[in-house]
């Protein structure tokens, strides 16, 4: 039977209701007298979504409401939604985003008058209404996305040659064909999405428009930006409140759609993994930058003071034999990086010190040693001591200096606080912050349920809290429940864009606060937020170093031993840091996130087959918290001695 509906509108809805709402409401504001349906397919929301789209689909002609009690991902539940449109038109609109009056019947129209567009997309706006550039993308080819994950893109936004993937170079207010849309906004012929079997789900969140793009393409027809019309997308929200992983999904997405479409080329991926792990080095020193000024400051003094030492000794800057220069500042750069690195004072916690004291003294120590070894740069004991004892002053002066400066920019500066959890004692502690921090204000709370009996915002899931956090410039985290909080490695010492650290309170009313405010002011963080070893710089670098020199030793002088027994593949493993020699036992839990598999864990010390999950996880926890060389040692002699 022949269907009177002109468009069928898809939306897959997570944990954003109040958005989802205002999406609706934009949809039923069009200024057109075309027929429609909305269709919303829910994603296992915990915000109270359930019950208010339920009870609208009970009351409301041609509105549908599927809920699932798992996330599907977003192209699987979309599939969902397919199967039920009946319109001549599938719009695919993501909850986020707020129609023009006009959207549908300007894209109708314009579907109606090019038969050869499979699908299309109008104009993206952000909030502040300035142009959203993913809204028209061209495929991730082997050129593109090398251009996109090394910065081409970025330096030369302008160059077809080199912005390939968002298309920067074409105006955005002129019709195109591309290659992709966005997600978020694609208006498209039902029956051409449902003879493709619409999204492919083996992509759980991005690149599955990507790819449906492509397809679409492959089936002779084309792919159109129309930006005759706009929406606003306000980006990202239904992420903010998941606990999904969204850097790794948008890489994972990249690494599919290249292998479905563009076959197996060995140097494609080799070049794709390589930007991968450069992208994610740049984001950890942005989000460690505090921590590179701070070591760039100290090799600058450090090799000023040697500078100075040698002036004040001998009368001259370089008074060493040309052979020493620049091998005295390289290695004295060195040394002192390492020594610091190992004290503590290097990407974790604020800097101390009494931490960059114990890495000067190292530091001095060290190279003390190295010069009855170097006898040819064992010039003069005294200017090493002279160069540690102005660096540990001048080092000091600039911890102060830094304490002084981040105490009066917290002063001047407004405490955004936002609540963990929720209990009985929440409404007073809300009521005691806001009548004794006048410059404190409580952003909202985040949980994994929606609490109904409060004024303020749920900001998302606990487990998501880092972007929730530099979205919402949030200073402090108040923890009323320890159940919905459980830290990552991500998670233990926050920064923001500004890199202010975000204290994190435990207190399940307001004396608890008070508490655990004087013990975090007096220690520098909460005792309760103590990192795990094996989550700290290094510790890894310690364990990587031991693993190569074990890898190494048995792959030349323990080889004919390993061929004989078999093992060589476990080795070259331990080699490339896929495993680790002394690690984790394999559980139930995802451990990537946690530490590295080992070839000998605590459990091997028993009988690992007759253990429950709980003492296996057990086990593993106590191990990436208490790692050390000595531990390492013990469990080795150990699993020697029972074997």
């Amino acid at each position: 039977m022949q269907s009177n509906i002109d468009i069928s509108i898809v939306i897959v809805n997570y944990n954003v209701k109040d958005f989802l709402s205002q999406c609706i409401r934009s949809i039923h504001k069009s200024d057109t007298d075309l027929s429609y349906e909305i269709i919303v397919v829910d994603n296992n929301s915990t915000d109270g979504s359930k019950e208010i789209f339920e009870a609208i689909s009970e009351k409301e002609e041609n509105f549908y409401y599927l809920y699932s009690n798992k996330n599907l991902g977003f192209g699987k539940a979309n599939n969902l939604g397919f199967e039920l449109a009946k319109g001549k038109y599938t719009l695919i609109l993501n909850p986020d985003t707020l129609l023009e009056p006009n959207t549908l019947q300007v894209m109708f129209d314009y579907m109606e008058s090019n038969p050869d567009i499979g699908t299309s997309g109008c104009k993206v706006l952000n909030l502040d209404g300035t142009f959203q550039s993913a809204c028209r993308r061209g495929f991730p080819t082997p050129w593109a996305s090398f251009c996109k994950l090394f910065g081409l893109q970025r330096l030369f936004p302008n160059s077809k040659i080199f912005a390939k993937y968002n298309l920067s170079f074409l105006n955005e207010d002129e019709t195109n064909d591309i290659d992709s849309l966005i997600g978020a906004f694609m208006f498209t012929r039902t029956d051409l999405l449902k003879k493709i079997n619409g999204f492919d789900e083996s992509f759980f969140m991005y690149g599955e428009d990507l790819d449906l793009c492509y397809r679409i393409k492959q089936e002779g027809f084309r792919v159109s930006y129309y930006p005759k019309t706009t929406i606003t997308h306000f980006k990202g929200e239904s992420s903010k409140r998941s606990t999904l992983n969204e850097t790794k999904h948008f890489y994972d997405a990249m690494e599919i759609f290249a292998k479905k479409h563009y076959g197996n080329s060995k140097l494609f991926f080799s070049f794709l993994r390589l930007g991968i792990k450069i992208r994610a080095f740049i984001s950890y020193l942005r989000k460690h930058k505090k921590d590179v000024s701070f070591i760039l400051i100290d090799l600058i003094i450090v090799n000023l003071s040697l500078l100075l030492s040698s002036y004040l000794r001998w009368g001259n800057f370089f008074p060493f034999p040309d052979y020493a220069y620049p091998t005295v500042f390289v290695f004295l750069s060195i040394v002192t990086f390492m020594s610091m690195l190992f004290s503590g004072e290097y990407f974790e916690q604020n800097q101390s010190i009494r931490k960059s004291f114990f890495g000067l003294l190292s530091s001095l120590i060290i190279l003390t040693f190295l010069t009855y070894f170097f006898r040819d740069f064992a010039f003069s004991r005294g200017i090493l001591l002279m160069t540690i004892s102005f660096s540990t002053v001048f080092i000091t002066i600039t911890r102060v200096l830094s304490n002084i400066r981040e105490k009066n920019r917290n002063i001047n500066e407004i405490n955004r606080i936002v609540l963990v959890g929720w209990n009985d004692n929440a409404p007073q502690l809300i009521h005691n912050i806001k009548s004794n921090y006048s410059n404190s204000i409580i952003v909202g709370f985040i949980s994994n349920n929606a609490i109904n009996n409060t004024d303020l915002d749920y900001l998302g899931e606990p487990d998501y809290i880092q972007k929730t956090i530099n979205d919402k410039s949030i200073t402090e985290v108040i923890v009323l429940d320890k159940t919905e909080f459980q830290f990552d490695d991500d998670t233990k010492f926050i920064r923001l864009k500004n890199d202010n650290l975000v204290h994190i309170y435990f207190a399940n009313d307001y004396d608890n606060l008070v508490l655990s405010k004087i013990l975090t002011d007096v220690s520098g963080v909460n005792p309760e937020t103590k990192q795990s070893k094996l989550s700290q710089l290094r510790y890894r670098l310690l364990k990587r170093v031991t693993d190569l020199a074990i890898a190494l030793l048995m792959l030349t002088f323990g080889l004919p031993f390993l061929i004989v027994k078999g093992n060589t593949k476990i080795f070259v493993n331990l080699l490339v840091g896929n495993l680790t020699f002394i690690g984790l036992f394999p559980e139930t839990n995802n451990l990537s996130e946690k530490g590295k598999l080992g070839i000998i864990g605590l459990a091997h010390i028993s009988e690992p087959q007759k253990l429950k999950e709980k003492m296996i996880v057990e086990l593993n926890n106590h191990y990436l918290d208490n790692y050390s060389l000595s531990l390492d040692f013990d469990i080795l002699f150990k699993y020697l001695f029972r074997r």
